[in-house]
């Protein structure tokens, strides 16, 4: 079952942190169970990121944040951020038949 992964954060500076974003998903996106990734900024608030990541399971999201903090190549990326405001994961409800 897939895993999606919702990360709402703020940055300290939005330009940087958008290149910084770029590179930091070429080497996530390596990771064992990484299928895809959509990056939003708040329309309001340009320092207001969000990131929805897709996973294989819930286990290889989980793994990927632990390797991610410890991850050298995503260093630049990290000291972009501000706070993470949430971080949560979800699995697709199946649809019931009416």
């Amino acid at each position: 079952m897939t895993c999606l992964e919702l990360v709402v954060y703020t940055v300290k500076n939005a330009h940087k942190a958008k290149h910084a974003r770029r590179a930091a998903y070429d080497v996530i996106s390596l990771y064992d169970g990484f299928v895809s990734r959509q990056h939003y900024t708040a329309i309001d608030e340009p320092c207001r990121f969000t990131d929805i990541v897709h996973w294989r399971t819930y286990e290889c999201a989980r793994n990927a944040r632990g390797r991610a903090l410890m991850d050298p190549a995503l260093a630049p990326f990290m000291c972009q951020l501000d706070e993470i405001i949430s971080m949560d994961h979800y699995f697709e409800d199946a649809l019931l038949p009416a």
